[in-house]
Order: C-alpha cells, then structure tokens, then sequence
C-alpha cells in the first residue's frame, strides 16, 4: 500500500504527464494479468469443467454460487475496462509535456511495470 502511494507521489512529481505513463504501465500489466486468468478459465470450461465459484454478493453479505462461464464474463468485461483506462492514459501521455529523452518513459513504465510484478507475486504469497 506505501509503495503505491509513493509511486503515485513520484509520477506525479515533475508534471501531471507521469501519472499518465504510469497508469497506462500498470494497466497494462493488469491487462496481462486479466488475459492469463482468461485464458486458463476458458481452457477449463473448453474441458468441461462444471465446478462453481463462491462470489461476494456486496449487496447481502452472502456468497453466491457462479459459474465458470459467468466468472469468465466478468473477467473479461473487467479486463476491457482496464484496457479502456490504459488506452486513454496512452492519448492523454501522448498530450505532452514529451520527456526530456525518450528513454525515461521507457525507463519509467519499465520500473512500473517489475514493480507490479513483484508486487502481485508478494500479495500471492500472504
């Protein structure tokens, strides 16, 4: 929770154009993130796979039973939100100010985009 706070502080130091890089860097993780899950789902159902998954009804408190195809729409329509987020943060990027050499940006969604990793790999773990 820190280092997103700090990463969100440090994109946002030397100009507004930052929190654009960054976003579309961790969308697009997400976005890999989404198509892997969305693609083992689909191998599951593609098998025959009828088992349901307990889902969190905000609205009682209680878990409702769902199943594979219906988790599968929800994936994918959540990863085509975050497509939508980074596509638009590309456009806005793409506004300027444009970066001192082209290497930051490069440089910049590269470090986002490990620290996203790790960070995944970290919250897997606990």
């Amino acid at each position: 929770r820190v280092s997103g706070i700090a990463l969100g502080f440090a994109s946002t130091f030397f100009c507004p154009r930052g929190m654009y890089l960054t976003t579309e860097a961790v969308e697009s993780f997400v976005e890999e993130h989404y198509g892997y899950q969305i693609r083992r789902l689909t191998d599951e159902i593609a098998r025959g796979g009828g088992k349901k998954y307990a889902a969190n009804n905000n609205d009682t408190g209680k878990c409702d039973l769902i199943s594979k195809k219906e988790l599968l729409g929800m994936l994918q329509h959540c990863c085509e939100d975050e497509v939508e987020h980074k596509d638009e943060a590309r456009e806005r990027a793409a506004e300027g100010p444009l970066p001192w050499f082209p290497w930051v940006d490069t440089t910049w969604q590269l470090f986002v985009g490990v620290g996203s990793g790790l960070a995944a790999n970290v919250a897997k773990r606990i």
